[in-house]
């Protein structure tokens, strides 16, 4: 089928919904918040200048058809994810 966030790709989708039918539990709490904040620096490859957390926190609870609320969660700054990218981006051309 289709993508419907394609700034995320099928492959987060599908760890979306893995997650969205555990148990609850600390380890699907430490999931849901590595997959949060890595859809994020998805996002930003994207959409280069920033995104508000309320916005991957949305995705989520869609993309997890309202099985996933991850209301209040705190999500790495964007300015620490844009300055690890762009270290990242000046390593590759020195090479």
């Amino acid at each position: 089928g289709t993508i419907k966030y394609r700034y995320y790709g099928r492959y987060i989708e599908e760890m979306v919904k893995k997650i969205a039918e555990m148990p609850n539990s600390k380890e699907k709490e430490e999931l849901i918040k590595a997959l949060a904040n890595h859809m994020k620096k998805l996002y930003l490859t994207w959409n280069k200048d920033s995104v508000d957390d309320d916005i991957i926190i949305r995705d989520l609870y869609e993309m997890s058809e309202g099985k996933i609320n991850a209301q209040g969660l705190k999500l790495i700054e964007t300015k620490e994810l844009l300055k690890k990218h762009k270290k990242q981006q000046n390593q590759k051309r020195n090479k």
